[in-house]
């Protein structure tokens, strides 16, 4: 495969393992992106070294945060899709796994400073999220800051997985 320079690109996988088109773009894009942003500043890796070292994400702005969380997903053994933002229908991250058994969750990120917190409300927002893809498994959310006892007391109730910002400095940790 190669980038619209014609850079020779290395691909891991099959496309036929996809179950559609648009997902194998995203993550053809995806890969396209990063050696596009590797090779045109010698310094990204170093800065995205001093983020992942520091564990400080308080400088990434909302899309940069989203790839974050992605990378920890990752690094679980997740292949995940990023969401273009104009069209994500409230999904910022679709992770998938097939060991031990097929798995999908719908991951919303939510980089908030620490003072503002995720409600129940919110949690019943993202709770619909279930709704937007077949076969899900898990929503999860994800946040910087935290969730309030209401919020957790209705996620438990609608099964919706929640990271907040302590637990994701944790899961950031064992990233690294």
């Amino acid at each position: 495969i190669t980038d619209i320079e014609g850079t020779k690109i290395k691909f891991w996988g099959r496309l036929d393992e996809w179950k559609d088109l648009q997902r194998a773009e995203s993550y053809i894009n995806r890969i396209i992106d990063t050696h596009s942003s590797d090779s045109n500043s010698a310094s990204s890796k170093q800065t995205q070294s001093s983020i992942n070292e520091s564990s400080d994400i308080d400088d990434l702005n909302p899309e940069e945060f989203e790839h974050y969380v992605a990378d920890i997903w990752e690094e679980r053994g997740w292949n995940v899709e990023v969401t273009q933002s104009s069209n994500d229908r409230g999904i910022d991250i679709v992770a998938t796994k097939s060991n031990p058994f097929q798995q999908k969750q719908l991951i919303q990120a939510k980089k908030y400073a620490q003072e503002n917190s995720i409600s129940s409300t919110d949690v019943q927002q993202y709770a619909s999220l279930y709704q937007q893809e077949e076969s899900v498994d898990s929503v999860v959310i994800v946040t910087t800051s935290y969730f309030t006892t209401n919020a957790k007391d209705r996620a438990e109730d609608l099964n919706v997985k929640l990271v907040d910002g302590e637990k994701l400095e944790e899961m950031s940790k064992k990233h690294n």
